[in-house]
């Protein structure tokens, strides 16, 4: 499989139409931001983190597959980004 369809197979997962069913975005739709960062169980990370997880590495994944070193700041980005949002919900990470 060629490097650009990868890439458009990654795009479909998150965005569809996916091969395997419903896309991420597709799944999230209708979701409140207070439900994407609750966290029903404890220790469990929340959509919200979650989300964060998949689009920076599907990101990751893409600049990869065109040919990109890998970048050490999208993991900070995650990290800072939970943090901040933990923080305006009063939650610790």
């Amino acid at each position: 499989m060629d490097t650009l369809r990868l890439a458009e197979q990654v795009e479909g997962a998150l965005s569809g139409p996916a091969w395997h069913g419903a896309s991420l975005e597709e799944n999230l739709r209708g979701l409140t931001p207070e439900q994407a960062a609750a966290r029903p169980v404890p220790g469990a990370h929340s959509i919200w983190e979650l989300v964060l997880h998949i689009t920076a590495w599907a990101g990751e994944v893409t600049r990869r597959l065109a040919g990109a070193e890998h970048l050490f700041h999208y993991l900070s980005c995650i990290h800072s980004t939970t943090v901040e949002r933990n923080s305006r919900f009063g939650q610790h990470p």
